[in-house]
């Protein structure tokens, strides 16, 4: 403890400023500027020197550097257009391209000027920089003639207006001949024969037309890649061709029948498919050989060498502006390395000044700052400690800091009371804060734990009042708060407790209260929230989601109690249901559930899980087209788990691409078992929100298609509104990869989500499903009817087949039919059944399997 006498105060010293510290420092300061301003002037000297050597270089560099800069954009823009010109040949691009050339001469003429050109030695590299940038702009002007020309770019466009469009008009002339002379009424069975055979080869015909015209497409880059089409419209074209030959062939078996107009229809039939036929050969010929199209060759040969060599002269030109750069830079280096043994110079000085510095420092100032820690820290454990005196002061400011701390000491206490209050407290409405929330909950469990009494502990969370703040300003959303606590108090006993935790969040504490009052109370702040708030010129209407968990019902300690009253909470906001008593079923970390994880991995490791397959039917032939896999696990203690458990849980645990690579792998095994027994159908599979997140999801899914031996069209990939709308740009790419092997996407739920029609035409989907919410009651409800007709509507203008879920009954299934909607799917049709009870039940289904009547006339002619 310090005493008055352990100080004495000295203030007979005549004030002097050499004796302050401020003076003292002036005086070394000064001593230092001087020395400092010494090596700073020869610095100086020796940096004025190399600046005046190097300015004209450094000023001349920059002109060539300009110049160099501007050529270089002028030729990158150049090439860029000229590529947009050869895939779309614009005048406004010709006219850039060249505007863009002009350019670059001109810069390389005033490039030619510069007096460093010279004195470099590059003259003659800028002079044939100058020939080949004209030279590639006579090449450029060549290339758009060729561009511009069809005939002088496609070589080919003779055969085809020649030979090939002339063949496809002769031969659909005759063909429909063919079909006028065996057409009416009363034709015998070999006529109608006659009859189909012409049409099947008419049909046959205008299929390997159009896949003719896809190949043209293809080989033209509207598609993009050409390759990647080329060779499935190439099988396609042989294989009609080949199949019209057969019908040709038929048609002439039956010579005998056809009569005079019959016999000429395919005499001209075979000479139009054969002429047609060479001049498509002759076309791929070209193709192969690579002159089809000039425009490439010339681009390869002429042009491009041209920039190429553009590009080294400018390279060359950067070259050597970098060695006059590095040139330079090595004379500053030079200036840099005495500026830098000047500043050594003066540093050893420094540390010089340092050390007597720091003795300085030792006996006018460190010892009495050592008196004063002794002071403070006696302050910490003594009451009313003062210092009155010490000994004999050298500097003024020593004397003025121990005048000082009486004056700190007093205020340090009153400040720490202040401290204490707004520590647990908050500072907006002056209620009770978190750290107060805690205390107060250990000590009312400590003192209703012998007395048995429950303590209920109220965790409420503002409703809606994120939008208050960001629509009308925080300060508006403090008054808010304000208000909303003066409610709460009203709602409370006086005993009770109330505290903000943060945010839009209040806690409430009931101490001695049963539950059926806990909910009272919740019942009485859910009114009292809904009441109109008056603030400002708004009426504002705030509701709140409320937690309630008991002690000892729910928890015997504070952690666990707020941990429960948070969790019931959150599930009430989720319901909206006002407020939600504690349910340990819901809590996702109760022992419960963490036993039916276990029990989920098991089951996943151990394929316990299995797969039901619901028919989809499609309206106009009734036949069963596919089947929408569908997870089932049958635990063995809790029964059966619901899919919107099941998934969820997945989702949680992490096991949810686990669980979807399994349902992929088993949906796949069972359609190819499907495709081995005959059934031509296809299988949907349902992806989550994480799935669309899995960058390998694709590769997944196409590692499966191949070690099954399936086809893209087999697979259908089902996914929901609310998954596509949690990460849009992530799952558009997910979907794009998937969509570009093939497979089918389908948006299910369609209308329970959020999505809107400018993210929907973004997205490759092939088809809409329509959720059965809106089917089932569609026959009773008009509402319900029109939604679905709209939908049907907008699916197919965008181009999109739909599908409809719900069918129950036969009603539903004929308005379907006249609201044009493709496919179905309901337990009118069928309840999801196991693999094996869904092939026996295909084999009972009436209409399959239906051959089309082209199929069944492909079938009796072979």
């Amino acid at each position: 403890m310090l005493r008055a006498r352990d100080f004495s105060l000295s203030t007979s010293a005549t004030p002097n400023r050499f004796h302050s510290l401020q003076g003292q420092y002036l005086a070394i300061a000064g001593v230092l500027t001087l020395l400092v301003l010494c090596g700073a002037i020869a610095a100086q000297i020796y940096l004025t020197r190399t600046e005046t050597r190097n300015r004209a270089n450094l000023e001349t560099r920059n002109e060539v550097a300009e110049f160099s800069r501007r050529i270089r954009n002028a030729v990158w823009l150049a090439e860029d257009v000229q590529k947009l010109f050869l895939l779309t040949p614009l005048k406004k691009y010709r006219h850039t391209f060249d505007s863009h050339i002009e350019s670059a001469l001109r810069d390389i003429g005033g490039l030619q000027k510069a007096a460093w050109i010279r004195n470099a030695g590059l003259a003659t590299d800028i002079q044939h920089l100058y020939r080949d940038v004209h030279k590639l702009k006579q090449a450029s002007a060549e290339l758009a003639q060729i561009r511009t020309h069809v005939e002088r770019l496609y070589p080919i466009t003779a055969i085809l207006q020649k030979t090939m469009s002339a063949s496809n008009r002769d031969f659909y002339t005759a063909a429909g001949l063919g079909l006028n002379e065996f057409s009416g009424s009363g034709m015998t069975r070999v006529q109608r024969e006659i009859h189909e055979i012409f049409e099947a080869s008419q049909h046959e015909w205008v299929l390997m037309i159009s896949n003719f015209r896809l190949y043209l497409l293809n080989l033209s880059g509207v598609f993009g890649d050409p390759a990647s089409g080329l060779q499935a419209h190439t099988r396609n074209i042989d294989m009609h061709y080949q199949q019209l030959r057969h019908l040709l062939d038929m048609l002439e078996e039956r010579e005998s029948s056809l009569g005079l107009q019959g016999s000429q229809s395919l005499a001209d039939m075979r000479h139009s498919a054969g002429d047609w036929w060479q001049a498509y050969r002759k076309l791929q010929t070209r193709h192969a050989d690579g002159d089809w199209r000039t425009d490439a060759s010339y681009m390869k040969d002429r042009v491009q060498p041209l920039y190429d060599a553009i590009w080294r002269h400018l390279t060359n030109l950067d070259r050597h502006l970098a060695n006059a750069f590095a040139r330079d830079l090595d004379s500053l280096g030079q200036v840099a390395r005495g500026s830098i043994r000047t500043l050594w110079g003066l540093a050893g000085l420094l540390l010089l000044v340092i050390a007597g510095g720091y003795l300085y420092l030792q006996r006018r100032i460190l010892q009495p700052v050592h008196t004063v820690t002794h002071a403070l820290r006696a302050e910490i454990w003594e009451d009313n400690v003062d210092i009155e005196n010490m000994g004999p002061a050298h500097l003024q400011e020593t004397r003025d800091l121990f005048q000082a701390f009486n004056d700190t000491a007093k205020k340090i206490r009153e400040r720490q009371s202040q401290l204490e209050y707004q520590a647990t407290h908050d500072a907006l409405t002056s209620l009770p804060n978190r750290i107060q929330l805690n205390r107060q909950v250990r000590e009312e469990i400590e003192h209703c734990r012998p007395r048995r009494l429950s303590v209920a502990l109220l965790l409420l969370d503002l409703d809606r009042f994120k939008e208050i703040n960001d629509t009308l300003g925080h300060q508006l959303g403090d008054q808010v708060l304000q208000n909303i606590a003066k409610r709460l108090l009203s709602c409370l006993r006086q005993r009770d407790f109330i505290a903000r935790l943060g945010g839009d969040e209040f806690a409430l504490l009931l101490s001695g209260v049963t539950l059926d009052y806990a909910e009272e109370v919740a019942q009485r702040i859910v009114q009292v929230l809904q009441q109109p708030l008056a603030i400002n010129r708004f009426q504002l209407r705030i509701g709140g989601s409320i937690g309630i968990a008991l002690f000892p019902l729910h928890g015997e300690d504070p952690d666990t109690l707020i941990r429960c009253a948070d969790v019931a909470m959150y599930e009430s906001k989720r319901l909206a249901c006002g407020y939600m008593i504690y349910d340990p079923a819901r809590d996702p970390n109760s022992v419960n559930r963490l036993a039916l994880v276990s029990d989920f991995h098991a089951a996943l490791e151990q394929d316990e899980l299995c797969l039901y397959y619901q028919p989809k039917v499609d309206v106009k032939s009734g036949r069963v087209i596919g089947a929408e896999a569908l997870l089932r696990w049958q635990h063995p203690v809790h029964g059966f788990i619901p899919p919107d458990e099941l998934i969820p849980l997945a989702e949680q645990t992490g096991l949810i691409k686990e669980l979807t690579h399994w349902v992929l792998n088993s949906a796949m095994r069972e359609c190819a078992g499907w495709l081995r027994a005959g059934l031509e159908l296809h299988v949907a599979v349902n992806l989550s929100m994480w799935d669309l997140q899995d960058p390998r999801l694709a590769e997944h899914v196409e590692q499966g298609l191949a070690e099954y031996g399936l086809g893209p069209q087999h697979l259908v990939l089902e996914i929901t509104e609310s998954a596509m709308m949690a990460d849009p740009e992530h799952a558009i790419d997910t979907m794009n990869r998937l969509a570009g092997m093939g497979i089918r996407l389908a948006v299910d739920d369609f209308g329970t989500g959020f999505s809107s029609l400018s993210y929907l035409k973004k997205l490759p989907i092939h088809e809409l499903k329509i959720d059965k919410s809106f089917v089932m009651d569609m026959c009773r409800n008009d509402h319900d009817a029109v939604l679905v007709r709209s939908t049907i509507d907008l699916s197919h203008n965008l181009g999109l087949s739909v599908v409809a879920e719900g069918v129950e009954d036969q009603e539903t299934w004929d308005l379907l039919e006249i609201l044009r909607c493709d496919k179905l799917q309901g337990y009118y049709i069928s309840r999801p059944m196991e693999a094996g009870i869904f092939t026996e039940w295909l084999q009972g289904w009436k209409i399959y399997p239906a051959l089309t009547r082209h199929q069944a006339l492909l079938k009796k002619t072979s």
